[in-house]
């Protein structure tokens, strides 16, 4: 059986050293989720206002 990285199971074969080190970084991907949601925000608003501007100079 082949295990990829995204299939979960692979978890069942760490080492507790290594357990632990996956659980802080999982733990810290969980903790970017809203800065994420901020700048795809952010980013959002700047194409709206680039679009903007383009049409409005394109007239």
């Amino acid at each position: 059986m082949v295990y990829e990285k995204s299939d979960s199971r692979w978890r069942a074969w760490l080492t507790e050293e290594e357990a632990a080190r996956v659980a802080e970084i999982d733990a810290a991907e969980e903790a970017l989720k809203p800065l994420r949601i901020e700048r795809q925000m952010i980013a959002n608003r700047a194409v709206q206002r680039a679009r903007y501007h383009e049409k409005k100079g394109a007239k």
